[in-house]
């Protein structure tokens, strides 16, 4: 099964990098495939540049 979840984000830069984390800890136990859709709607911080790092992980998308 797959799971899809979209993320709107403004200013966000220092809590995504723990909601990733704990995304993946629950997504690990749920034992399905994970989308995550992250939306940058027009931060004025580093948020797109930490959501450009994480979309690494091939499971994780980006718009801005």
């Amino acid at each position: 099964m797959k799971l899809s979840i979209v993320v709107p984000c403004y200013n966000e830069e220092e809590s995504i990098p723990y909601f990733y984390k704990e995304i993946k800890k629950v997504i690990k136990i749920m034992d399905v495939e994970l989308e995550l859709l992250l939306v940058n709607d027009g931060s004025s911080d580093k948020t797109l540049d930490v959501i450009k790092s994480l979309a690494d992980d091939s499971s994780v998308k980006y718009i801005s």
